[in-house]
């Protein structure tokens, strides 16, 4: 089965949809999403929902694992590098980017001052740039993924 994730329009609540036939095939209740980023290998998704917390999913057994905290501030928008070993969270109102190593511990945060949001994120395909995206100031703020990292 070829499988997308989505988020329902009316509650914000991540949902697989089996691409092959448009069906609905699980839907995740109890937690409502904003943003979701999948890991290569796709057996992970991150998520986040405008809170503190990213939330990681298990994409195989179609649940929620472990939180992670993005050390106080809404979480807006979350982008994996392509090779799978870190994990980026824009942070909106302190206007930072949490950098989360995959499979370990703790949180590394780069201070990136812009005056305006972080409410997108995407990192190139050499996984050294951070692209973020500013509705506020109506930006871009180009960052270099390995100074963050």
């Amino acid at each position: 089965m070829a499988a997308s994730s989505t988020c329902s329009a009316t509650t914000a609540t991540p949902a697989v949809i089996d691409t092959q036939t448009n069906e609905q095939t699980f839907l995740f209740g109890g937690f409502p999403a904003l943003r979701l980023a999948f890991t290569p290998d796709g057996k992970s998704a991150y998520s986040v929902r405008g809170e503190p917390q990213i939330s990681v999913v298990d994409v195989a057994a179609n649940r929620f694992g472990e939180v992670l905290d993005s050390g106080g501030d809404r979480a807006t928008d979350v982008a994996v590098t392509p090779d799978g070993r870190f994990v980026y969270v824009t942070l909106r109102g302190l206007r930072q980017l949490a950098v989360f190593e995959v499979g370990k511990t703790g949180l590394g945060t780069h201070p990136v001052s812009w005056s305006g949001s972080g409410d997108g994120i995407a990192i190139t395909p050499d996984g050294a740039t951070a692209y973020v995206a500013d509705a506020h100031s109506r930006a871009v703020h180009v960052i270099p993924a390995g100074d963050a990292a």
